[in-house]
């Protein structure tokens, strides 16, 4: 198992996620951590400039070694910084000076660091003196269903099922475009309508992997299907949530909209049941062939399947 929040090895193995907006100029920023077992940190700044009409997205990145790692502090022992500017003049920088830096475990896979909230997909390797990179370690991350080779390995096709493609969420913080950018790519309006050729057409199955990062509503919340625009549907879908992928006879939960439609699901609460850590499957089947030959939708998720792209 992954170590416990508080023990030495906490941030060994791990790549952590936070998405925000920036306070002031309201730029959508995404950060990125991530640590080795030699204690080299990696420091990843996102600025989605292209929202907001400012130019390219930037994304700098800085490696700096690490020591005196303890459960809730680590001191950075070489500083790191590096600044990038667009053909509009905008810059976005990463900067890590050399200090003593201390973050907040909450969870097995979230924490606290720099004022902002991270979650993360898992660590790798087991619970070691080395930091999680012995032999024999598991992977936080459940199993998904027999033959698929997990979350964050993208595009699957499950054995006998040649019209279903498994996918892995889009890179959007709150939402997915299907299935244009699949797999991590950055969700926008203007996704393409296919993936790599492949069109999702009356009677095939798009299934897109969440892991429940947790903690779950009580009161549950909405995973809710659009047409790519954020209006309604553009044919009858079927959605389900299940453990499997393909899953309409015996799902946790499932509807069925009409074209013009924006079915949702709730999650946690009295709707499907789901735990935290445990993986599950969105699938999403069209009744019919889409105008233009590839049907092309928008899933708004709940916040504890949000920012969970990272690889197990």
């Amino acid at each position: 198992m992954c170590p416990d929040p508080g023990s030495l090895q906490f941030l060994y193995g791990k790549s952590w996620v936070s998405d925000f907006t920036q306070a002031g100029n309201n730029l959508p920023v995404r950060w990125e951590v991530s640590v080795d077992a030699n204690n080299q940190l990696t420091y990843r700044v996102t600025c989605r400039m292209s929202l907001l009409g400012w130019g390219a997205d930037l994304s700098p990145q800085i490696t700096v070694p690490i020591g005196s790692v303890t459960g809730s502090s680590f001191q950075v022992l070489s500083p790191g910084t590096q600044r990038l500017t667009n053909a509009q003049g905008n810059y976005c920088e990463v900067t890590l000076n050399a200090s003593i830096l201390s973050y907040t475990p909450r969870t097995s896979a979230t924490m606290t660091f720099q004022g902002q909230n991270f979650v993360t997909g898992a660590c790798s390797g087991g619970s070691g003196s080395d930091g999680g990179g012995g032999t024999g370690g598991t992977n936080s991350c459940s199993a998904g269903a027999p033959g698929d080779p997990g979350f964050g390995s993208g595009t699957w096709i499950p054995s006998g099922m040649t019209n279903v493609r498994v996918f892995d969420q889009s890179d959007g913080g709150s939402y997915s475009q299907i299935p244009g950018c699949v797999n991590g790519a950055f969700a926008a309006a203007t996704c393409p309508a296919t993936y790599n050729g492949y069109s999702l057409k009356g009677g095939s199955v798009a299934a897109i992997r969440y892991i429940a990062t947790g903690p779950i509503p009580t009161t549950g919340q909405n995973i809710t299907l659009f047409g790519h625009t954020g209006l309604g549907i553009p044919v009858s879908t079927t959605v389900s949530l299940s453990t499997k992928p393909n899953d309409f006879s015996n799902p946790l939960c499932t509807k069925t909209g009409a074209g013009g439609t924006t079915p949702p699901l709730t999650i946690g609460g009295t709707g499907c049941p789901v735990v935290p850590g445990s993986l599950y499957y969105y699938n999403i089947k069209p009744s019919a062939d889409c105008l233009g030959g590839s049907c092309t939708y928008k899933i708004q998720e709940p916040t504890f399947l949000q920012g969970t792209t990272v690889s197990c």
